[in-house]
């Protein structure tokens, strides 16, 4: 509700439409991997220099056309590797090239 009562105001104020406002706003097809790991993983891998490292150079090479998020589930023990970006393709090899560096610290 707050979000569309700010919508709204913007609108008044610049006398531009919803469209106008949000031409420059562009949605990403989202690719994700998922990697089970040990339970004692699930908060290793947030302070895991090479992991933060591959994510690091990943969003480098995506040049602000993306991004790359991990997240964990306590309840299915995995890492999950969320990617955005313009290109699918790309997005999806970044992706999996940073859950097999999970595997490869992670699972032996």
């Amino acid at each position: 509700l707050r979000t569309a009562v700010m919508l709204c105001s913007l609108m008044v104020l610049t006398g531009e439409s919803f469209s106008e406002l949000t031409r420059d706003i562009y949605f990403y097809k989202p690719f994700s991997v998922s990697i089970k790991v040990p339970a004692a993983s699930l908060e290793k891998y947030k302070k895991d220099r090479v992991i933060a490292s591959a994510v690091k150079d990943a969003e480098k090479e995506l040049d602000g056309e993306g991004e790359i998020l991990l997240k964990s589930s306590e309840k299915d023990s995995t890492i999950s590797v969320l990617a955005y970006g313009s290109d699918y393709e790309h997005i999806s090899e970044l992706a999996l090239e940073i859950s097999k560096v999970i595997k490869d610290r992670y699972i032996k």
